[in-house]
């Protein structure tokens, strides 16, 4: 607010210098509106108001003080007239208008801040689990729950707790790394979303959240390139020899936010997840490295590939069994 004493000094020591009170009508008079607009950058309804209010005052005493103390009166009525009130209340009027400005000014930023801060929230949520696009996607749903027909793909690496419990912590976390880090960019590249990372394996997700009618071919595809790129890892020495065990299923599942305010996580529910994890433990039984169920190879094409069927499999807690298909690695 001491801004606005700077328009009404300069013209109260003009008059007061040389005696004439025609200056209450200079254009430093203008300076008063433009300290009210400038006050519209606090962003507070009351600053702006009362920096229109204080200008009007100051305005009115200048001119107060020119028409009872100053002797040389030209180009200036006897007395104040209505243009005089008349600039006080404008000045008034701007300052209630500036508070408006202020008050729309800071709802706005307000807005645009908060939405920034649910997207960061929602980025921080989803955290490396996606890739750019599908990450993209997610956040203008905003996490919403969404029943859709996808893929669930579950991967293992076999024999990790033997080599765990022979390998330093450091050594372990190596070769989970590179094992773990080239299959998250496979399934990102292949629109997939990796929801858990485990110690010694993973589960993603094609189709779900966002919808992709390929989802089982995106699923099929991203398994041979993660077991042709850890064969190629094996055969390059980044990593110790490894043999994996993948399980695809699919069905309808549903997609969203568990949890609390405290800690939530955006995951996938559905008996497509409980029968992609059994199918996956089966590569155990057959000494295979990659099963899929009936319903993945009716969406699939499976291309050079030999895929063999292995027969009806019964699953704990699953009603009916399931048709089971062993697909050939070997490239």
């Amino acid at each position: 607010m001491i801004e606005v004493t700077f328009p009404s000094s300069i013209v109260f020591y003009m008059m007061y210098m040389y005696n004439m009170m025609s200056f209450i009508e200079s254009p430093v008079v203008l300076v008063y509106f433009l300290f009210i607009i400038l006050s519209v950058l606090h962003l507070d309804y009351r600053v702006s108001l009362f920096t229109g209010i204080f200008a009007a005052l100051m305005y009115a005493g200048i001119t107060y003080y020119a028409y009872n103390h100053v002797s040389t009166k030209i180009y200036l009525t006897p007395a104040p007239s209505n243009t005089h009130y008349l600039r006080s209340l404008i000045l008034i009027l701007c300052g209630g208008a500036a508070a408006y400005v202020a008050s729309d000014l800071k709802r706005r930023i307000k807005s645009t801040y908060d939405s920034q801060q649910a997207r960061d929230e929602m980025e921080l949520l989803f955290g490396q689990q996606v890739s750019k696009e599908v990450s993209k996607a997610l956040i203008e749903e905003k996490g919403a729950t969404k029943r859709l027909e996808a893929t669930v793909m579950f991967v293992d690496i076999r024999n990790f707790t033997a080599f765990a419990d022979t390998h330093t912590p450091d050594e372990v976390i190596d070769y989970q790394n590179k094992f773990i880090g080239p299959a998250i960019d496979i399934i990102n590249q292949h629109q997939g979303v990796v929801f858990q990372i485990l110690g010694d394996g993973l589960m993603a997700c094609f189709g779900s959240p966002v919808e992709n009618v390929l989802h089982a071919d995106m699923a099929y595809q991203a398994s041979l390139e993660i077991v042709s790129r850890t064969q190629r890892s094996v055969e390059d020495g980044t990593i110790p020899p490894t043999l994996i065990g993948i399980g695809l299923h699919s069905g309808e599942m549903v997609s969203g936010n568990i949890g609390n305010e405290n800690r939530k996580q955006f995951s996938i529910s559905g008996s497509p997840v409980i029968v992609a994890s059994r199918i996956e433990q089966l590569n155990k039984k057959y000494g295979t490295q990659f099963l899929i169920s009936g319903e993945v190879y009716q969406r699939i094409t499976p291309g050079k590939r030999k895929i063999a069927f292995l027969g009806e499999e019964p699953l704990r807690g699953i009603g009916k069994p399931i048709e089971l298909y062993q697909v050939d690695v070997i490239s």
